[in-house]
């Protein structure tokens, strides 16, 4: 079988979301909301959009602008999407996206902002992501607790060398559930030009070109979603060695399932990825 994008770690991270899900879909769990999960029997037709909703990555908005624009769409939030699924329904695939880094910043300050008991106890470790990757990541001067929660906000980095510190493991939110969490297992079952990429830094002209891919009149407005917005927290930029770290080593497996996206996708940057990957492989 051909390396899958992003590594073992990566994949790893993705096949033990998807056992918890399918553990949980037998118990029933998501009887109240399978709208979560894509889970859905009977609801959802073959012609039915599959939008996989990555948070923070302006994904609430994108699945307002579906309803406006009368667009049947099923939706995976929070969970991984499992083969089944994508065998279903992956025709039109929909992937809300982000730069890593920062989703990575905005998912923390989201998960910061909600005040929730268990992120408490990373406030008091870490005020700010920067200090996160420098004291935890970078050297290893937080104490175990605190560094047991760094690591798995990012679960696909170890230090080398460095055992885990044997703690309960910490559920980082919106900060661990990226790329990896949501589509390592199942990259080689997207097909090509069957995806669309609506990128948070482009969001509108995106949506514009979504319309016109599935034919739709592409006049229906970007909508606001206050509630949904959390105002951004000033915290101090990102040190050189800190966006390094997050660049080349912590973040490489999102890095490369981005590449592949962008490949993949109707609307992708397929000239500038392949350079960019011709280049590392030169390397």
């Amino acid at each position: 079988m051909a390396a899958l994008p992003g590594g073992d770690a990566c994949y790893a991270h993705w096949l033990s979301a998807a056992a918890r899900l399918e553990a949980q879909a037998q118990q029933h769990v998501f009887d109240c909301c399978p709208e979560l999960t894509g889970l859905v029997d009977g609801k959802w037709t073959r012609e039915a959009l599959l939008f996989v909703h990555i948070g923070k990555t302006g994904g609430s908005s994108v699945a307002h602008w579906l309803r406006l624009a009368n667009v049947s769409a099923v939706q995976v939030h929070v969970h991984p999407l499992l083969p089944s699924v994508v065998q279903r329904f992956g025709s039109r695939v929909v992937i809300s996206v982000r730069d890593p880094i920062e989703r990575l910043l905005s998912a923390f300050n989201y998960e910061q902002a909600r005040i929730l008991s268990i992120w408490r106890k990373m406030d008091g470790c870490f005020a700010s992501v920067n200090e996160l990757v420098e004291r935890a990541l970078l050297t290893a001067n937080a104490t175990p607790a605190c560094r047991s929660m760094a690591l798995s906000v990012a679960p696909n980095f170890s230090m080398p060398n460095t055992p885990l510190p044997a703690v309960a493991p910490f559920h980082g939110g919106h900060v661990s559930l990226g790329l990896c969490h949501y589509l390592a297992g199942v990259m080689p079952l997207l097909r090509q030009d069957r995806v669309w990429l609506v990128r948070q830094e482009t969001l509108a002209a995106d949506l514009g070109g979504l319309a016109r891919w599935l034919g739709r009149d592409n006049s229906t407005a970007l909508p606001r979603i206050p509630k949904l917005t959390v105002t951004p927290r000033k915290d101090p930029p990102l040190s050189a060695a800190a966006r390094q770290l997050l660049r080349e080593v912590v973040l490489v497996p999102e890095y490369a399932l981005m590449e592949r996206l962008e490949l993949l996708a109707a609307n992708g940057k397929r000239i500038a990825s392949a350079r960019r990957i011709a280049s590392a492989r030169s390397r």
